[in-house]
């Protein structure tokens, strides 16, 4: 019975693994879509969110307790500029278009009054 057991749960993990590598395959293998970037305000601060127009699914992005505005596509659609808001400055990131590999972009911080 054990080596029945074993051989089932060896292919069953062998499936499972071709599956999810195809699954990640198709979705690399996706056509370019159009997406949006917004600020959305989620009950304690404004943090920024990407959006599928043709699937209209959102994902935050960045989620912080600061405020996060204005995100910008770069031009080449591979990073997001954006303005953090914290403690009464306004301070320009850039992030890849994941949300990952945040860079502060401005040295000194503007004060806002």
């Amino acid at each position: 019975m054990t080596p029945y057991l074993i051989k089932l749960i060896s292919r069953l993990s062998l499936g499972c693994l071709i599956i999810v590598l195809l699954m990640r395959a198709f979705g690399w293998a996706l056509p370019p879509e159009e997406e949006i970037l917004f600020s959305r305000y989620n009950g304690q601060d404004y943090d920024i969110y990407r959006m599928s127009l043709t699937r209209h699914i959102a994902a935050a992005l960045v989620n912080t307790p600061s405020d996060e505005w204005e995100p910008q596509w770069s031009h080449d659609g591979q990073s997001i500029a954006f303005i953090r808001y914290d403690e009464l400055r306004s301070v320009i990131y850039l992030m890849d278009s994941r949300g990952l590999g945040l860079h502060r972009l401005t040295n000194r911080p503007r004060t806002c009054k």
